[in-house]
């Protein structure tokens, strides 16, 4: 969210509004889904949105088509998981009237082990964060000094600013306005659009039928949009140890 000559005003503007836009997301917890088998979909053509092809027997446990609905999408949703390896880029974008930014990050997942990096404007690496099962490693890129704690409530996905597809199982299944296939950036996702009383707007995520990752999000307060989240360059394959290792030459993937 840093960016060079940015005024004092704007940094607290955009604090407020990530703080704004976390908070809602922190959802009631859910009733509770019921575990009942479910046939999954195809996934839908890029050219007219309808169901054709075949989804990868990896990430489903058939491949019949299935009707989908406010009713049923959290089921649907229910079933998918995370790769236990993948890498990618995200890009979180916040809009308010006087202007916009942007924070982009990798991250690397691999053996439960997490590292998300901080990009300057240039691209550069600037923040680094590693979380493990129990321990967080905090670093600015270039320092040989790093902080080391016990993980408490830190989580990836906080350290990202994203929600993540475990929040729409937690929301409100009345508040589910939409629920649809839908290509994003010609990626088969399922599309789910949630009302946001509370805050008099509208969340949308996009969740790819074939990694099942959350890969895109979006905040519309009172028909402005105030959050983006998108997810790039994403791969299924395992990332190479290096990329765990803190400033020391310890790493926390191989001896941690």
């Amino acid at each position: 969210m840093n960016k060079k000559k940015i005024t004092m005003l704007s940094v607290l503007v955009a604090v407020t509004l990530t703080a704004s836009i976390m908070m809602s997301f922190v959802l009631a917890a859910s009733s509770g889904n019921r575990s009942i088998p479910i046939q999954l979909p195809t996934e839908p053509s890029e050219q007219s949105g309808e169901v054709s092809g075949v989804v990868p027997f990896d990430i489903f446990d058939s491949v019949d088509t299935v009707d989908i609905s406010p009713q049923n999408v959290k089921a649907i949703i229910g079933k998918l998981t995370r790769p236990d390896s993948y890498s990618l880029e995200i890009t979180v974008s916040l809009f308010w009237k006087e202007g916009s930014s942007d924070t982009v990050r990798r991250i690397w997942v691999k053996d439960g082990c997490t590292k998300v990096t901080r990009l300057s404007a240039d691209g550069n690496a600037q923040e680094n964060t590693i979380i493990t099962k129990d321990r967080t490693y905090i670093w600015n890129d270039g320092n040989t000094q790093y902080y080391e704690g016990l993980n408490g409530s830190i989580y990836a996905d906080d350290v990202l600013q994203i929600p993540t597809y475990e929040n729409i199982l937690n929301e409100d299944e009345a508040e589910i306005i939409t629920a649809s296939y839908e290509n994003r950036s010609g990626e088969p996702c399922v599309y789910v659009q949630v009302a946001d009383n509370e805050y008099g707007g509208i969340r949308g995520y996009w969740v790819s039928l074939d990694s099942g990752l959350l890969v895109a999000a979006e905040v519309y307060e009172k028909d402005e949009l105030v959050y983006r989240m998108t997810a790039s360059a994403y791969s299924s394959f395992a990332p190479e140890d290096l990329h765990f290792q803190l400033p020391n030459g310890y790493n926390v993937l191989l001896n941690g």
